[in-house]
């Protein structure tokens, strides 16, 4: 086997910036206050829990839109994947870059603990056959845990690829300081961001808020030594006048010429591992070669999130808008001929798991339901299938290839379980 290299490209990547503090501290009308400025194209904006979007950006203004959605995990996931699809061809034909905030990521952490945390109690209420008090405590297993922070590292990662300015606002707050024994610190305060552990880690820029201080930038990524803020050695920054515009455009001086989408190395899908399946009745022509042309360095970045946007489509139209990146990227030299015939590849393979469940695939749901118990119960099974799959489902006709896996995985488990659990669990 030859290792494969090639010379970095001296670029930054577009950054995922962090705003967080406090309640009131301005987090939500500093990123809308950058959605002003003339180096934005169009912004997206996806409120969940705060409903800053409405009053603070400019309804005359058509750059300005607000996502709308059911505040489910699903919903959110499919609208970045969309808004990025979107974003990048915007980019790709000259336009400002896009912004994307999304406020509050607290609040997506959130959502995904209730989400384990009512599975949790779905689990112990079938092992007990009972139901479970609201005040219960429930032990929320690893693989939950793991649920979670999964689906969250699919949001971030969709993010820190984001082709333009991405934003996510987090709160923050003062603690108290705790020991190794598990006991508060007297005299000793603690920081926390409230949301999944690794918000941090991810962002590229970090600001911290405060209604009693000036803004202090944390954390940065950037060669820039005027700005470079070595931990253990610089303190973090506090910029009185602070803006975004002013850090992202006037100092670090981010454009479409200089930048370029972070290239994370993601897992890939080899063409031995997949099934090639004909393209539905209405989808797209497959998308005609260009005569051969010069590609583009960022080849590479541009095929692998490609592969992610066609991995994360959840919907009918997401692939659809996959499908047409693919063939804008093509046409405009972005990716080669052979990252195409790949995409298309991976494009079928994600096809079934996004279209309706088959008839035959309903068929064995069927029988794994009423193996679990839930075979008599309609109301019970919708209620189950919407905690698996993260969103409302109102009839199993709105399964799709991807919920069938889903639920067929679960259900194994739950029958296991059942097997399993002691002759007289029942209270």
């Amino acid at each position: 086997m030859t290792l494969r290299t090639r010379k970095p490209t001296g670029r930054p990547a577009w950054p995922l910036v962090l705003l967080e503090g406090g309640e009131k501290s301005g987090k939500s009308w500093l990123a809308a206050e950058l959605a002003q400025s003339p180096h934005i194209g169009r912004t997206v904006w996806i409120d969940l829990g705060e409903g800053s979007g409405d009053e603070y950006l400019d309804p005359d203004d058509p750059r300005h839109q607000i996502v709308e959605h059911n505040g489910t995990y699903a919903e959110i996931a499919n609208a970045i994947t969309t808004a990025k699809t979107e974003a990048a061809a915007a980019l790709a034909a000259g336009k400002a870059p896009t912004l994307i905030v999304v406020d509050s990521q607290t609040l997506v952490w959130e959502l995904l603990s209730t989400m384990v945390d009512l599975k949790a109690r779905a689990r112990l209420a079938r092992k007990l056959k009972r139901d479970v008090d609201a005040d219960e405590t429930v032990n929320i297993g690893t693989d939950l845990w793991n649920e979670a922070n999964t689906k969250h590292r699919r949001l971030m990662t969709m993010l820190m690829t984001w082709p333009g300015i991405a934003i996510i606002t987090a709160r923050g707050k003062e603690t108290a300081a705790m020991g190794k024994d598990g006991k508060p610190i007297e005299g000793k305060r603690d920081y926390k961001v409230e949301g999944q552990r690794n918000l941090g880690f991810d962002a590229s820029i970090w600001v911290r808020l405060s209604r009693d201080e000036a803004p202090t930038i944390h954390a940065i990524r950037t060669k820039n030594e005027a700005f470079r803020i070595r931990p253990g050695v610089d303190r973090p920054r506090q910029v009185p006048d602070f803006s975004l515009e002013w850090l992202l455009f006037d100092k670090l001086g981010y454009s479409a010429d200089m930048a370029q989408v972070r290239d994370l190395v993601q897992p890939q899908v080899t063409p031995g591992d997949l099934t090639e399946e004909s393209a539905p009745a209405d989808a797209p022509v497959s998308p005609a070669r260009p005569p051969a042309q010069t590609q583009t360095a960022s080849a590479p970045s541009r095929a692998r999130e490609l592969a992610g946007q066609i991995a994360e489509a959840g919907s009918k139209d997401a692939l659809s808008a996959a499908w047409k990146g693919l063939a804008a990227a093509l046409t405009a030299g972005e990716i080669t001929d052979d990252q195409a015939d790949k995409l298309r590849e991976l494009w079928h393979a994600r096809k079934p798991k996004v279209m309706p469940a088959s008839q035959k695939q309903h068929a064995h749901m069927h029988v794994l339901w009423g193996q679990a118990g839930y075979g008599q119960d309609r109301e019970a099974r919708l209620a189950f299938t919407s905690e698996i799959v993260g969103r409302d489902v109102a009839s199993s006709k709105d399964l799709t290839g991807g919920d069938y896996d889903l639920i067929v995985e679960r259900l194994k488990k739950v029958i296991e379980q059942e097997a399993q659990a002691p002759a007289g669990a029942a209270a």
